[in-house]
């Protein structure tokens, strides 16, 4: 019996936790060698309680020598206004903030990669800190903390070869050229004007 009773309690509060997702059919995302990569998310509420995320942590590694940390942005956004994802809405994403209205959290988080990031598919990791509650912490203070747990997903960032820039060098070897073949045409110029001068003299009046 007392058995029975446990398996019904564990039952009565099991909770359908969140969902995090990368919004890319294969979670495949480009980023160029100096720029910033925003990455983004769908995250589906919990079925019967409140989240609140309070921290993103993860990395990309090209190598073992390139390893570049995710700078959190949505817990940040999450704490500056005071934002408890309800149960049972809609998937948040980073274009839709519910009960937000003219705000968004924009991206996950982001990822610097500097110029000397080598080409080629690069490995990332994604961790996602939340916390549940049964009410909204940030409205009711009868709140009740419910325990933290971990949102996980791992995705691929493809690092784009640099542009070439031509060397210095080039360029004065180009102008170079420009310049004989400007110096060449107008010499052919006036080499042609002369033997039409000379085969056409003026008429005496």
């Amino acid at each position: 019996m007392r058995t029975l009773l446990l398996l019904l309690l564990a039952n009565t509060t099991a909770v359908a936790l969140p969902i995090l997702t990368l919004p890319n059919s294969a979670s495949v995302f480009a980023a160029a060698p100096n720029n910033t990569l925003l990455i983004p998310f769908s995250l589906t509420p919990d079925a019967t309680n409140y989240v609140v995320i309070n921290s993103v942590q993860g990395t990309v590694t090209r190598s073992p020598g390139e390893i570049y940390s995710i700078l959190d942005i949505l817990s940040n956004f999450v704490f500056n206004n005071a934002y408890a994802l309800a149960p049972g809405g809609p998937a948040w994403t980073d274009t839709f903030t519910p009960n937000l209205v003219g705000t968004t959290a924009g991206a996950i988080g982001s990822i610097a990669f500097p110029a000397s990031a080598t080409p080629g598919p690069a490995s990332g990791n994604l961790i996602i800190g939340y916390e549940l509650f049964d009410l909204d912490p940030f409205v009711d203070s009868a709140a009740i903390s419910l325990g933290n747990n971990t949102l996980t997903t791992l995705f691929t960032v493809n690092i784009e070869a640099p542009t070439s820039i031509p060397e210095p060098g080039t360029f004065a070897v180009m102008g170079l050229s420009l310049l004989v073949f400007c110096i060449s045409r107008h010499s052919a110029a006036r080499a042609t004007s002369h033997r039409h001068a000379a085969q056409h003299p003026p008429e005496s009046r």
